[in-house]
């Protein structure tokens, strides 16, 4: 009920009528495109990086949970003291309905009251708090630009009443790749954990922590992997017990080097040569070692 509460009271803030935003509005090819957010008559310019719609010859702009408004779609752009009805009969289908939770509420010659939700972040409220409307935007392309839109469910939280267990994890993407990071937490062990990943079209880079009180065990890892191989170090600890890792990996061959806080050490190599595996191995405790052998087909 909290969390509802909260997602539905306004922040409501003061903006001065001379304010200007301090952005320029451009568009791809030097001329925009708008299109028609049906089943109203309000109209998206697809083309720019920044929230523009037209209605009734004028043009509005969304920009940091506030209203502005221009008889041209490149401005100048002042402060917006009312805003068209059928601005809030946007769909929930249509890229711009975030926008419909920013509202304008009172204005004199001096200033114009503001405010805006949740929702203008994408999190909603139906029984309960909802993390984005589920619907794709569909990106605008025009070579080499390229608008997209965040995924109106890249962010998603939960909860496990079973164990306690809740989390959030965020994803956004683009034309080239894309960043997502999730975070977890325990309530009962107090246990939690977080982490994070970048990737392109060939690569990516990941990491990762989770550290539990109660047994004083805590897990650390970093990864990164293309086309050609892939590399990574893990740390495995608990008081002063530990285990460490390094992994790299090359085409078809890839090596493990291990160390432990009881002296242990070792390396594992393996190898796909002409689909048959193959590898071999030492590990090293004081003045013992043993070495291994394996082959499979």
């Amino acid at each position: 009920k909290i969390a509802v509460l909260e997602a539905v009271i306004p922040r409501r803030a003061d903006i001065r009528r001379d304010y200007q935003p301090p952005i320029t509005v451009a568009y791809t090819d030097g001329q925009p495109k708008f299109e028609r957010m049906a089943p109203t008559e309000v109209y998206r310019a697809v083309n720019t990086q920044h929230v523009v719609l037209q209605t009734d010859n004028l043009f509005y702009l969304c920009y940091n949970a506030a209203w502005f408004i221009a008889d041209e779609p490149t401005g100048p752009w002042q402060v917006a003291d009312q805003i068209p009805k059928e601005i809030y009969s946007i769909p929930a289908d249509a890229s711009a309905y975030n926008c419909t939770h920013v509202y304008v509420y009172d204005s004199d010659d001096d200033k114009v009251s503001t405010g805006y939700d949740s929702g203008y972040f994408n999190v909603y409220t139906s029984y309960s708090v909802v993390y984005g409307t589920g619907y794709y935007y569909y990106p605008y392309y025009y070579y080499p630009y390229y608008y997209g839109y965040p995924r109106s469910y890249g962010e998603a939280a939960w909860y496990n009443p079973k164990n306690g267990n809740f989390g959030v994890g965020q994803t956004v993407n683009g034309p080239y790749g894309g960043a997502s990071r999730v975070a977890v937490y325990n309530p009962e062990t107090g246990t939690y954990g977080r982490g994070r990943a970048v990737w392109d079209n060939d690569e990516i880079a990941r990491q990762g922590i989770a550290y539990n009180p109660s047994t004083g065990t805590g897990v650390y890892t970093n990864r990164y992997a293309n086309e050609d191989g892939a590399w990574g170090q893990s740390l495995i600890k608990r008081d002063d017990q530990w285990i460490a890792t390094q992994s790299q990996r090359d085409g078809d061959s890839a090596q493990l080097d291990f160390k432990t806080s009881g002296g242990a050490s070792g390396t594992v190599n393996r190898e796909m040569n002409d689909g048959v595996m193959s590898g071999s191995g030492e590990i090293t405790r004081g003045d013992q070692t043993v070495n291994t052998e394996m082959r499979r087909t």
